[in-house]
């Protein structure tokens, strides 16, 4: 570092992946409070809730579909479900990871492609969802949680 320079940290996203009930949001937790405990300077982030998914939801109910994805379709869900995705990755992680913060999520990317996967997407639109989510890059480290059925 030359004098009177600084040097600009980069923070790393963390995040974990797993189907529902593998322990994602408790793996982040402990994850968080060793970080905090050590004084690192890091963020929980936990998506809950999708506008795209929500406003889908409500249009589909008042026009009597069962669901927002049948309302809009398939494919077409799947690709503002992506831009949605892309959008809180841009305001809500990185700003934190280019500013030298640490950033614990419960969700990444690799959740919402398998989810789209598993709803039938084609495989051409899921080429143009894997495009758009990954455009603002994936997680630094990926950790994947894997459950045993008994």
């Amino acid at each position: 570092m030359s004098e009177g320079k600084v040097e600009k940290l980069e923070g790393i996203h963390i995040g974990f992946c797993g189907i529902d009930g593998a322990g994602k949001t408790t793996q982040m937790g402990l994850l968080y409070r060793w970080f905090r405990e050590r004084k690192i300077n890091t963020v929980r982030y936990e998506e809950t809730r999708y506008f795209v998914s929500e406003v889908s939801f409500a249009l589909g109910q008042q026009l009597g579909y069962p669901s927002g994805q049948e309302y809009l379709g398939e494919d077409y869900y799947s690709v503002a479900m992506g831009f949605e995705f892309l959008r809180k990755n841009m305001l809500n992680i990185k700003p934190y990871t280019q500013n030298g913060i640490t950033v614990i999520s419960s969700r990444t990317v690799f959740d919402w492609l398998a989810g789209t996967l598993a709803r039938g997407c084609s495989p051409k639109v899921y080429r143009l969802v894997e495009d758009v989510v990954l455009f603002a890059g994936e997680p630094t480290i990926t950790i994947w949680l894997d459950t045993t059925a008994e």
